[in-house]
């Protein structure tokens, strides 16, 4: 995957509207079991309910299926993206509540949790549109204490400017959990887009050396400590694009998603 997950996932183990002003932009998300002997009934009411209810734009989904981690096989239902008051247009009538309530509740079990994540352009590089395939991700629990957030997005900052201006090909995007817990761990999360396995083998050992060179002497190790400091504890899962449960396509256009 891009280097950049590596790197500042190593600190603590060791889409997109144009990137002017613009107005929030969020995704709501669902995080779904489905009962082991339902699993075939469940792809077959998703798929329906989504393709029927939320077939345009900003109220499509993408379906993802968890391949890692103590998630996998659990399923991410992702609407967006959008701005909250396009969010009051989504669908809630008696028609699209019945058919989640009478086709899909009945092949899952009890085990979901839901969220909004906001997307972060300033801290993102997305340069390119590309087609949805699988994601890689890690989440990042965040300390308690004030100003942490803005210490954290600084050194993002830094490194957004590094890869725009030394590997512009390596995407990205950040977000931020907006009804996320404090035991949950889940504060923020880098999302990297793969197109195959073969992205995870990408590296690049110079980074310190060019972060260093853009940014002074020793600055690498000086903000990887900050990080140690504020990051408590990170995740990673890989998640795989289901287009036949999804109403949304794969494509991304940068300038509208």
């Amino acid at each position: 995957m891009k280097h950049i997950l590596a790197v500042l996932a190593l600190a603590v183990g060791l889409c997109s509207y144009a990137q002017e002003e613009a107005p929030t932009v969020v995704f709501d998300q669902i995080m779904l079991t489905p009962q082991p002997e339902k699993v075939v009934d469940f792809h077959k009411a998703v798929a329906e309910h989504n393709k029927q209810f939320h077939a345009e734009a900003p109220m499509q989904v993408a379906v993802y299926q968890v391949m890692t981690g103590p998630n996998t096989g659990k399923y991410i239902w992702n609407l967006g993206p959008c701005t909250w008051e396009q969010m009051d247009g989504r669908p809630m009538d008696a028609a699209h509540d019945n058919h989640w309530d009478n086709n899909v509740t009945p092949t899952i079990t009890t085990e979901s949790s839901a969220t909004y994540w906001k997307y972060h352009p300033e801290y993102s590089s997305m340069n390119s549109d590309f087609s949805l395939n699988m994601l890689g991700i890690t989440f990042w629990d965040l300390k308690r204490g004030m100003g942490n957030f803005e210490k954290v997005t600084g050194i993002i900052e830094k490194f957004v400017k590094l890869y725009r201006e030394t590997w512009p090909e390596d995407q990205f995007a950040i977000y931020s959990n907006l009804m996320g817990s404090t035991g949950e761990g889940r504060d923020m999360a880098i999302v990297g887009f793969l197109d195959n396995y073969g992205d995870l083998a990408i590296e690049h050992p110079d980074l310190p050396e060019k972060y260093n060179a853009m940014y002074g002497e020793g600055s690498f190790e000086t903000d990887m400590n900050l990080w140690l400091e504020i990051v408590q504890a990170e995740s990673n899962e890989m998640w795989r694009f289901m287009p036949d449960l999804s109403s949304r396509p794969a494509a991304v256009e940068i300038t509208k998603n």
